[in-house]
């Protein structure tokens, strides 16, 4: 969720993960400097939920030199990533 649309949900793809931050794909360009709070479920049932900010967006582009979609550097901020385990709410 991002604070420049707090009411809703905004779903992303994962392409890279690490402790201190992720990188996304999105149809929208995502604004550097905006802040919000990531929160995912991995695979292995770990969840967690950490404030978050665009360090970075660039979009990508297909032959003909069309945006097909963004990708952007999301740094997390307080915590570590596995804080919560398979039976906890990351809420």
């Amino acid at each position: 969720m991002w604070h420049h649309d707090p009411l809703h949900d905004q779903r992303y793809s994962l392409l890279d993960l690490s402790e201190h931050g992720l990188r996304v794909r999105s149809s929208a360009r995502l604004p550097e400097g905006m802040t919000g709070r990531v929160t995912l479920a991995l695979d292995d049932g770990t969840r967690f939920s950490r404030a978050a900010m665009v360090a970075w967006c660039r979009a990508s582009r297909n032959d003909d030199g069309a945006t097909t979609h963004f990708e952007a550097g999301i740094r997390l901020f307080d915590g570590r990533m596995g804080a919560y385990g398979p039976a906890e709410d990351a809420a």
